[in-house]
Order: structure tokens, then C-alpha cells, then sequence
């Protein structure tokens, strides 16, 4: 992981397969296997992070290892953000580091 993040790393948020039950395609697999993890609110400098706070922006890192959960690739559970202060939503930008994705998106209802 370091490879892509030249900064030091806080211990990941860790999504299971017990987690992601109610979005698999085959839902009666079940348990603690950890499917992909989440590093939050990442900076390299106290500077860097004053910036990013000021700017009400946070950089997060989600590592998804290659694999597949009963034949069905693994994937994020996923989520909807609530709207700024401003009144517009917080928006996301995504990049891959390394391999190769395909993020849907989705429009809250």
C-alpha cells in the first residue's frame, strides 16, 4: 500500500464479508473475511491537513484487493453523502492506483 501513499498510514477501517451481506448477489455467505479497507482522512504535512479542513475537503484511500465473493467481484458497499453547509452535495474523485476499475454511480432517490 505504502507503494501508492508516501505518507504514514492510520490503522484502516475494515469492511467484511458479514458487512456487505445485503449487497451480494448471493447473500447466505457470511463472516468476518475482510474484503477491502478504508483509510481515512489522509495527509501528508500538518499543513496539508490545515489546507484540506479550510477547504472542507478529506482525502481517503480505499485499498480493494482483487478477488470475488461466489463468483461475483468483490466491490464497495457504497453510500450517500448528506449535503455541505453550502448546500451542495460533497462530491468524490476517484483514482486508481494500481490495476484497473469500474465505479458505477448512483443518483439518490
Amino acid at each position: 500500500m505504502n507503494s501508492c501513499w508516501p505518507g504514514s498510514l492510520p490503522e484502516p477501517s475494515v469492511r467484511t464479508l458479514g458487512d456487505m451481506r445485503c449487497v451480494l448477489a448471493n447473500p447466505d455467505r457470511s463472516g468476518n473475511i475482510p474484503l477491502y479497507y478504508m483509510y481515512r482522512d489522509l495527509a501528508l504535512t500538518a499543513g496539508d491537513r490545515a489546507y484540506l479542513r479550510e477547504q472542507n475537503v478529506r482525502f481517503d484511500i480505499t485499498v480493494i484487493p482483487p478477488g470475488t465473493v461466489g463468483g461475483e467481484y468483490v466491490k464497495t458497499k457504497g453510500h450517500h453523502h448528506p449535503l455541505s453547509p453550502s448546500g451542495i452535495g460533497y462530491p468524490e474523485l476517484y483514482q486508481v492506483f494500481a490495476g484497473g476499475a469500474l465505479p458505477p454511480a448512483e443518483r439518490s432517490q
